[in-house]
Formats: C-alpha cells, structure tokens, sequence
C-alpha cells in the first residue's frame, strides 16, 4: 500500500503555469492546488527529485509569481500525457504571496462555476 504523503487540502483548480528545470521550460496547467503543491498536466515527464520553478500564469496585477519546488511524483496518463505533482518549498513571504493568489483563484474559480 502506497504511503499518503500529501498535505493539506486539494482544491479543483485549473490555472495555466510554466515549470522551469533550469534545463528548459514546460507549459502546463494545474488540475488541483494545495497550500503544500500543486498536480500538474503536462505533456512531458520530469525526474522525480528534480527541482523546479513554478509560475501560475494569472493575470493580476500583481508581479509574476515563481514559486520553488521539487518534483515528487510523474506518471503517463492514459491516452497521453503526464501528471506531474510538485511539492512547494515556500519562504514566508513566497507563502504569503501564494495563499492571496491561491485565494482570489479559488474565488473566482467558485463564482464561474454558478
């Protein structure tokens, strides 16, 4: 039996993002969000262990976000595909940015679906 290792509360949100691997950058978008990481859709694999920067492309005001992480799970999908799960290694400020960004998406994403 595979260990739970996730944290906090997963959230159906769906927000366009780059994973930079200082190697090259890969698009993507999120299927869920936590306060811990973020499910990625993407249409390569990365290594798990690989750290990364996560951009959510969200159109504020604010400056763009980057947000720093490892890879720690990549599986093909059916049909094509990769998930990519990314645990956040978030400063206090970062956190902070995060969570205001977190939830004004998740707002919006609650008032689309009325």
């Amino acid at each position: 039996m595979r260990e739970e290792r996730r944290n906090g509360s997963r959230h159906p949100i769906r927000v366009d993002v780059v994973l930079d691997d200082d190697a090259r950058f890969h698009a993507g978008a999120t299927l869920d969000l936590s306060e811990a990481g973020a499910l990625i859709e993407s249409a390569v694999p990365m290594n798990v262990g690989t750290s990364v920067r996560l951009i959510p492309l969200i159109d504020t005001k604010r400056p763009l976000l980057e947000l720093r992480g490892r890879v720690v799970r990549s599986s093909l999908q059916r049909g094509g595909g990769h998930t990519v799960a990314v645990e956040l290694d978030l400063s206090n400020r970062e956190r902070a940015a995060y969570e205001e960004i977190f939830e004004s998406v998740s707002w919006s994403v609650r008032a689309a679906s009325f």
